[in-house]
């Protein structure tokens, strides 16, 4: 439920269509997206907030390399025995700002309904700092942020972001935003490319 909270049942098949969903509506169907990521060749993908891999089972039939990470050990726990028998994904336990990665080691990263429930911006920060590090030069980042305020009473609270102070957010880690949509709503998305501003 804390994962697909829209889903009535909680049955796996429904589950898994419902990452199946997600997964081609964000990432498969998005042609600005995916122009992009051909022009690198992108091989590898990371995923932050996996929970236990809802979307990453789909990510992992596209990229040679799937890195996945949660900040719950209940969930990576979940995500392993979910999908024991796909060999081409790394899931892994972190702290939540930290990424284990190595640096300029990923083509793509990804995160959706995920940020939204951070409870602080400079936990977000240094997300995008650590993103902005393990991609590789052109590297693409699509990231959902929350776009409204959300009630501290609720179990959904987390930071939200106006148009600039996400442009803001994303400039200090070093990104180069391509496209925004969905500023001042629940579903605020950001596609940004690590750009030659590294080297600056």
């Amino acid at each position: 439920y804390y994962i697909c909270s829209d889903l009535k049942k909680q049955e796996e098949s429904q589950f898994r269509l419902s990452g199946k969903e997600d997964f081609e509506r964000l990432i498969a169907n998005d042609s600005f997206l995916t122009e992009r990521l051909d022009k690198i060749n992108a091989d590898s993908v990371l995923e932050i907030g996996c929970g236990i891999g809802r979307i990453t089972e789909f990510l992992s039939a596209c990229f040679n390399k799937v890195y996945a990470v949660d900040i719950s050990g209940k969930m990576i726990e979940g995500f392993k025995n979910r999908l024991s028998g796909l060999g081409n994904i790394e899931a892994i336990e972190t702290d939540g700002q930290s990424i284990p990665f190595k640096d300029k080691s990923v083509d793509f990263a990804f995160s959706f309904i995920v940020f939204q429930h951070m409870p602080a911006k400079e936990i977000v920060a240094s997300n995008f700092k650590e993103v902005f590090r393990i991609l590789k030069e052109k590297g693409i980042f699509k990231v959902q942020l929350r776009g409204l305020k959300a009630p501290k009473k609720e179990w959904y609270y987390g930071v939200d972001y106006g148009l600039e102070e996400a442009i803001k957010l994303s400039e200090n880690a070093g990104f180069k935003v391509l496209k925004y949509e969905g500023e001042g709503s629940k579903y605020f998305w950001l596609w940004l490319e690590k750009s030659a501003r590294e080297n600056i």
